[in-house]
């Protein structure tokens, strides 16, 4: 008798068991398959849409839109659709638009040093290619262009920035320790 009752309540516990997981099992296909809403931000460059340099940005776009699933779209503006050309800097900062495809060379009103980062930087007698590279990825160059922007970051967004560069491996080792970092 004392056998039955156990027996009774086992199979009480595995059909209530059974219940659950058959409401869980009916309910998670229609929360798994709810996408979460996508999030799409405006980018303007400074190239006309028949530069070929308007490719970049469009190719920027097309990989992020992969590589998040479509979560992240991002809509490509040509020079002037939304701002005037040399404008976007100041448009990305007041949140006009959400990103900005340019050329450091255009910002030097901004910041002097803004003209050391576009190609060539010293004129046409000034470094080739590969001292460009050189001195980017070797001579400190990359420091130098993220404190510059640290430091326009810092005025925007009112909290300070720390810049700690960690070269190699073609910066894979900093954002390694980046991806690891707490938030």
């Amino acid at each position: 008798m004392r056998s039955r009752q156990i027996h009774r309540k086992s199979l009480r516990a595995v059909a209530a068991g059974v219940a659950a997981l058959a409401v869980v099992g009916a309910v998670s296909p229609s929360l798994a398959q709810t996408p979460p809403k996508a999030i799409t931000w405006k980018l303007q460059s400074t190239w006309p849409q028949a530069n070929l340099l308007q490719g970049s940005p469009q190719s920027i776009a097309k990989a992020v839109d992969e590589m998040s699933g479509g979560r992240l779209k991002i809509d490509v503006a040509p020079a002037g659709q939304i701002v005037p050309a040399f404008e976007v800097l100041d448009a990305t900062h007041k949140s006009v638009i959400d990103a900005a495809h340019s050329w450091p060379g255009y910002w030097t009103g901004k910041n002097t040093a803004a003209g050391l980062f576009g190609v060539p930087p010293g004129g046409p007698f000034g470094l080739g290619r590969d001292e460009f590279q050189s001195w980017m990825f070797a001579g400190g160059g990359l420091d130098l262009y993220a404190r510059i922007v640290a430091e326009k970051m810092q005025e925007s967004l009112g909290q300070p920035m720390i810049i700690e560069n960690r070269s190699g491996a073609s910066g894979m080792i900093g954002a390694d320790a980046v991806a690891k970092a707490a938030p």
